[in-house]
């Protein structure tokens, strides 16, 4: 099982028009992940302090201030980002747990609930860019 979303909603074309944009306009392409990433964190931070609740603790090992953005991965022509929960017990909020005396905790979900929240927005600003590059090369 992944976590994340890798395009299902976008076309083929749409897909190769991205990787084209990443090769010509590389810089912009990565700014654009981020911003995209830091959109997706901020939802998975809101969903969190719905869903799951605070419990008091400050410290830095706390669920809610481990939401992070990693650094861009992959090839000159497919680049991904990762929007994640770096808390060592963030796996077992997500997807539940048994407490010691063998009750069942169900899982929350954030990062799903995020995921399915944020794809119809991600979609329309992966159309946004498309545009803003075809406007660009038409300039040329």
């Amino acid at each position: 099982m992944t976590d994340g979303f890798f395009f299902e909603e976008l076309s083929d074309f749409k897909k190769d028009l991205l990787r084209e944009a990443g090769k010509v306009f590389k810089e912009e392409t990565e700014s654009f992940l981020k911003q995209e990433a830091r959109k997706l964190s901020n939802i998975q931070k809101k969903i969190a302090k719905q869903d799951v609740g605070t419990t008091g603790k400050n410290d830095d090992k706390s669920y809610h201030k481990r939401f992070k953005v990693s650094k861009l991965y992959g090839t000159e022509y497919e680049k991904f980002i990762k929007a994640l929960n770096s808390a060592p017990h963030s796996h077992l909020i997500e997807y539940g747990h048994k407490t010691q005396n063998g009750k069942f905790v169900p899982g929350r979900y954030v990062i799903k609930s995020s995921e399915n929240q944020f794809k119809n927005e991600f979609v329309g600003d992966c159309d946004k860019f498309l545009s803003e590059y075809f406007d660009d090369l038409g300039e040329h």
